[in-house]
């Protein structure tokens, strides 16, 4: 009965972890370029389980020969977080310093970190009129950090920056080898772990912000569906320890 507590115990903890991250897709929902998760586990290593027999204080596994009961289950755990980089439907904005990305790549960004890179391209320009995030981290061209000199800021499709009619640059947009090269590191953020692509030809929209590409009504259902085995877990825990509770209480009766 104890060891089932565990694995009831351990389903629960899973459920939880299934929660924060379905929760933080949800929270995401209406941020630009929000990439959403997906909650990934695997099992504890099952055992086939025979009649057993007491050795001093050790219970010891099916001898040979002996029939076996079955596979038991130790449990489950959160094995890995997996991003999706599924495009998103833009939204137009109308403003010039707005951009976005149809296809692959990442705008790339300089932070006291270093170069990070993000699909979020609602920019702006600040008080030295340099390309910025909403957060204040300037927005890279091939050159350097983009500074618009003038007034009437355009990028066309192919991501080069004109400034006044004058081209001074290009954004640029790097994109990945594979999906396991970078990872989130929070604020609409990824970080490279292994050398970057640089995206030839890619296909930019000035004007426009690309959307998170969480669906609201799944996340939704797996929050209901994450409750409700929260819930399952959670009686099962309940009723092994009413069980282990009768086991430990129960009087002998005399012969």
């Amino acid at each position: 009965m104890v060891p089932g507590i565990y694995t009831a115990a351990s389903g629960m903890l899973a459920q939880m972890d299934k929660q924060d991250v379905t929760t933080n897709n949800l929270a995401n929902a209406a941020t630009s370029g929000f990439r959403k998760d997906t909650a990934v586990f695997e099992s504890f290593p099952s055992y086939l389980w025979g009649h057993l027999q007491w050795m001093g204080n050790v219970l010891a596994p099916m001898e040979p020969g002996k029939d076996p009961i079955g596979i038991k289950g130790q449990g489950v755990q959160l094995a890995a977080t997996f991003t999706n980089y599924a495009s998103a439907p833009l939204r137009s904005t109308g403003s010039p310093n707005d951009v976005a990305l149809r296809g692959p790549g990442f705008f790339s960004v300089q932070t006291p970190a270093g170069e990070r890179y993000t699909r979020d391209g609602s920019f702006a320009l600040d008080g030295n009129r340099a390309l910025v995030t909403q957060d204040g981290r300037p927005v890279l061209g091939e050159q350097g950090p983009v500074v618009v000199n003038g007034e009437k800021l355009r990028v066309d499709d192919g991501g080069w920056v004109y400034v006044d009619g004058a081209k001074i640059d290009r954004l640029k947009i790097v994109t990945f080898a594979r999906p396991t090269d970078f990872e989130k590191v929070g604020d609409n953020l990824f970080r490279a772990k292994a050398e970057t692509v640089r995206v030839e030809s890619p296909v930019v929209e000035q004007g426009y912000v690309e959307q998170s590409n969480v669906n609201v009504v799944r996340e939704m259902v797996d929050l209901v569906t994450v409750m409700r085995s929260y819930e399952a877990n959670q009686r099962m825990v309940i009723a092994q320890d009413s069980m282990l509770q009768k086991a430990v209480n129960e009087i002998p009766r005399q012969v």
